[in-house]
């Protein structure tokens, strides 16, 4: 039994419960997963692909040897489902899923180059300083992703930008903002410009939400969540209040509704000054925040509906918000149909030869499920830094993945960048660079 989407724990799923469901579990994944699938093929010629979004199950003769049991989900107003067949060959069958579930959309070229990215790159000039080290190293790049740009409170200003407050629903354009000398960001269309000009393509970390701050006052995020509140732009309670997320990454922060066309509206114009100055993409990170039945969206569905649909909805809106710059959306989390929105990556792991083993498992699994632009964090990105024997042999997976990606945590006793230059400096050992 192959397929289930994007899981840690074994190509093979015979022998194991599986169940479908969106979920954020940081390391150690196992059958846990951000991007589950309720669909699987087999090596008898037949597979299995049901139409639900619905939380089901799969019992791979772990209870006896003799069955396989299906749970499925459904509503009492409308028990139906449709579950396809498919048989044939393995290649057949997964082109029957993709057929199923919607043609795959193609990557921009330029996708397929090393990705460079740090947690720790945090301001313009360590950022221009990574990127004269590649050159001067003469190590290939064609990405280079932030994900510490952000104010970390709207979500879409850079931190320590200067704006006046405007009124209630209105938007800043990139001239409605001051970028101060001493700043961490002191020129962001100009260092767009500049990645440009060293052959980087330029993405921006999201999350979608409206962040809670407890007894912190910040007056345009305070002005933006009163704003979605009363034009109910967030996701809300099956009595009609705002639904705050019970647990996990942003407990008791709000949900943007991508169900609400005129909240997406006001949500991408708040970020059209980004694809304005010429940024490329996003990191969709996060979607795994749908707890609860009775959660309401603007569209009519319930939680039980979205938890596992909430992914696509969010993703896909930023996928096309992209799609003006011919740009491109790099998620965690997805659903059936996540290949029409690329690309993906595996979530956050240790730099360990078996989290190495784990991420190579999901890759395959991904791919048999549909997902064909798919990468993840190579030699790891939780922690300290990778042997240089982990990275050596990740960079050499990952030069064969659709998506070549390093990636780095925060800041430590000691630089954590999986930079190649930095595994060489701190291991010792030259050879990585060459590598």
């Amino acid at each position: 039994y192959y397929g289930f989407g994007e899981r840690y724990n074994s190509i093979n799923q015979i022998g194991n419960y599986l169940d479908c469901f969106v979920y954020n579990q940081y390391r150690d994944q196992g059958t846990k997963t951000y991007m589950p699938m309720p669909y699987y093929i087999t090596d008898n010629n037949y597979g299995l692909n049901i139409e639900t979004d619905f939380y089901t199950t799969f019992d791979l003769k772990k209870e006896s040897e003799k069955s396989v049991k299906i749970m499925i989900e459904v509503e009492h107003e409308n028990p139906e489902v449709s579950i396809n067949l498919l048989t044939g060959s393995m290649k057949e069958m997964i082109s029957q899923y993709i057929k199923q579930t919607g043609e795959p959309a193609l990557l921009p070229s330029w996708a397929m180059g090393p990705w460079m990215s740090s947690n720790n790159w945090d301001r313009d000039s360590v950022v221009r300083e990574q990127i004269d080290l590649t050159n001067e190293l003469e190590i290939p790049a064609t990405v280079i992703v932030l994900e510490q740009w952000s104010d970390e409170t709207t979500y879409y200003m850079f931190n320590d930008a200067q704006y006046p407050l405007l009124e209630d629903g209105k938007v800043h354009s990139y001239e409605d903002m001051t970028f101060p000398e001493w700043g961490r960001w002191p020129n962001p269309k100009e260092l767009v410009e500049h990645c440009h000009d060293n052959g980087l393509k330029f993405i921006l970390w999201q999350i979608p939400i409206c962040k809670y701050l407890n007894q912190q006052k910040h007056p345009l995020k305070d002005q933006d969540e009163a704003f979605m509140i009363n034009n109910q732009f967030v996701v809300q309670t099956e009595d009609g209040k705002p639904y705050r997320m019970p647990e996990n990454w942003f407990t008791d922060s709000l949900l943007m509704d991508f169900t609400n066309e005129e909240a997406k509206k006001w949500w991408f114009d708040k970020r059209q000054y980004l694809i304005d100055i010429g940024v490329d993409g996003f990191k969709t990170d996060g979607g795994e925040m749908v707890y609860g039945k009775d959660v309401r969206f603007s569209d009519g569905s319930t939680g039980n509906q979205m938890r596992n649909r909430y992914p696509q909805s969010y993703v896909d809106s930023y996928y096309q918000f992209a799609q003006q710059n011919n740009g491109m959306t790099f998620s965690r989390s997805g659903y059936r149909g996540a290949h029409k929105s690329p690309a993906h990556w595996a979530g956050d792991e240790r730099s360990t030869f078996s989290a190495f083993k784990r991420q190579l498992i999901a890759g395959s699994n991904s791919g048999v499920s549909g997902i064909i632009f798919w990468g993840w964090d190579l030699a790891g990105f939780n922690g300290d830094i990778p042997s240089a024997e982990l990275y050596m042999r990740s960079s050499s997976v990952a030069a064969f993945c659709p998506i070549m990606q390093y990636h780095a945590e925060s800041k430590g006793e000691f630089n954590q960048d999986r930079t190649p230059w930095n595994i060489a400096e701190r291991t010792g050992q030259k050879e990585v660079i060459d590598v």
